[in-house]
């Protein structure tokens, strides 16, 4: 059902002169306003505007073919996303650790590094133009009888690992999802300020808070998530969609054009299974198999 939804919004949101990042099972295809990625065999390939490394291939230089991408690990990709920030990301499976089990996958993203985008690691200048990990994994330690973190080396002893399994970009920010929790970093604030809110949570203008992944609590319980222009959305396990950002056409479907800095819930919509967003407006696949959008 999810790939017949993702199939009609791509051609819709393209269409009307919109973006969208996608990311499903086995294979992957996904679209940046100016450049294209494929998962296909295993490897990624990737095509177009160039101007920031989104094509991963080790260049700032376009390519009107597909290209083979740079830089990510020889292990199983499970995934491939793109979005209007000029970034390319993939989901590729965690490496073995020795007594550590591990969920989800590793992020590994390429392109404009502008609000930390495409590195996650608190770095907000230059690219990326061949794939680097982004460092977001939620961990479990071992502990003693007393509840206290057992050190080995006087390092902490991991014993499980939560890695990403969604990963959504907008027009300058991203967000990643590891089970029900959502991670968002990049531009915080946009034009003018104060902050329209995009990341779903508070920022401090100047400050390099924006520019690496931090959970956001108002969407814990996520199960889908999107990024549209200027604002984010997610839909959580109650079947609800909350979104917050930019409203200037009413992308956050709450009844009116005011913008929300943490996530606000859409309106009239309770049976939710998944969202996607395009530049202004979103869409929800809903339990009974019928789609709602909202926006411009």
């Amino acid at each position: 059902m999810r790939s017949l939804f993702v199939a009609f919004i791509l051609g819709f949101f393209m269409a009307m002169g919109g973006f969208v990042s996608v990311a499903f099972g086995q294979g992957g295809l996904a679209l940046g306003p100016a450049h294209t990625c494929v998962l296909a065999q295993g490897a990624v390939k990737c095509w177009g505007a160039n101007s920031s490394g989104q094509l991963g291939n080790g260049s700032a230089t376009p390519s009107n073919v597909p290209v083979a991408v740079k830089g990510l690990p020889g292990r199983e990709i499970k995934a491939v996303a793109a979005g209007k920030a000029a970034v390319t990301c993939a989901l590729v499976s965690p490496a073995p650790e020795a007594g550590v089990i591990k969920h989800g996958h590793e992020l590994w993203c390429v392109g404009n590094n502008n609000y930390g985008l495409a590195r996650g690691n608190g770095t907000y200048n230059g690219m990326a133009t061949s794939f680097v990990q982004v460092p977001l994994w939620e961990v479990a330690y071992q502990k003693d009888e007393k509840g206290k973190d057992v050190l080995v080396n006087g390092k902490k002893v991991k014993v499980e690992q939560w890695g990403v399994e969604e990963v959504a970009i907008g027009g300058s920010h991203l967000l990643a999802r590891i089970g029900g929790h959502v991670y968002t970093w990049g531009e915080a604030w946009g034009s003018p300020s104060p902050a329209h809110g995009a990341l779903g949570r508070p920022t401090k203008i100047s400050k390099k808070d924006a520019f690496k992944p931090i959970r956001v609590t108002s969407w814990d319980g996520a199960v889908s998530i999107a990024a549209g222009e200027k604002f984010s959305c997610a839909v959580l396990n109650s079947g609800k969609v909350l979104c917050a950002g930019d409203n200037s056409y009413g992308g956050l479907g709450k009844g009116d054009r005011n913008k929300a800095t943490t996530p606000q819930e859409v309106k009239n919509i309770t049976r939710a299974v998944s969202v996607v967003a395009g530049g202004q407006f979103a869409c929800a696949l809903l339990s009974d198999s019928t789609v709602q959008c909202w926006g411009a």
